[in-house]
Order: C-alpha cells, then sequence, then structure tokens
C-alpha cells in the first residue's frame, strides 16, 4: 500500500536528485528549515490539492490585484517636516534654532521663529514625490 501523495519507487538506487521527484516531502523539508512535525501540516499554502482544484474566486482576486498599480506611500520623514494648508501651500519649520543662541543676533532668532511655505518649485516636489496622499 502507498501513501498518499507518493510514486512508487523504482527497484534500482537513486541518486538524491532523482529521489527528490519521487518523494515530494523532501522538496518541502528543504525548504522549510528548522521546521518540525509534519511541513505540510503546519503550513496550509503547502498543502496538496486535488490535480482538477481550481478557486475561482482566489483567480478573480489575484487578477485585480496584477491590474492595480501600487499604492505610493507618504515618506515618514516628510509627513514630520512638512505640513500642507488649506490653499495647498507647503509648510516648514526654519532651521537654525536647535542651538549656538548666543553666537546668532537678536534679529535672526526672531526671524527663524515660526513656520514659513516653501517656494513653489520645491513644494511641488514635495506634494508629488514625499506628501502624494497629502
Amino acid at each position: 500500500m502507498q501513501a498518499a501523495g507518493f510514486m512508487a519507487l523504482p527497484a534500482q538506487p537513486l541518486a538524491r536528485r532523482q529521489l527528490l521527484l519521487y518523494r515530494p516531502a523532501l522538496r518541502i523539508d528543504r525548504l522549510i528549515k528548522g521546521c518540525r512535525g509534519d511541513p505540510e501540516s503546519s503550513f496550509p499554502s503547502l498543502q496538496r490539492r486535488p490535480s482538477g482544484f481550481s478557486d475561482p474566486e482566489r483567480q478573480v482576486s489575484r487578477n485585480d490585484e496584477e491590474s492595480q498599480m501600487p499604492k505610493m506611500k507618504t515618506k515618514s520623514g516628510a509627513k514630520k517636516r512638512f505640513k500642507i494648508t488649506a490653499t495647498g501651500k507647503v509648510m516648514y519649520a526654519q532651521s537654525g534654532k536647535r542651538h549656538g543662541m548666543i553666537k546668532r543676533s537678536n534679529k535672526q532668532i526672531r526671524e527663524h521663529r515660526g513656520t514659513t511655505a516653501l517656494f513653489e518649485t520645491d513644494a511641488y516636489n514635495v506634494k508629488r514625490y514625499f506628501l502624494p496622499n497629502g
């Protein structure tokens, strides 16, 4: 009596490569390192399906996923540094206020207070590449 999923072994001894053709469980063991127990039961995606099996729901979802473009992700560094106003301007905090205030003039410290709008060309690039959903 044969076990399910195995073909009959020929009478002469086989090389390891040829043996893999006859015993598919060995191929799965080689793919899953450090797996304990039966690899086919612990990984449902590796379980065998009947030969005429096809899941129409899966095929439809696979086709839908392939036809869509990948989503544009917001750059995490940009969302910490820029804000987009209701009118579409990109606001940023001015630089030069973290440390070393003693050597800066009072006028420079005053002028670097708060936030400012980026120039239009820089704002266009920020909105297009770094904040696509902003």
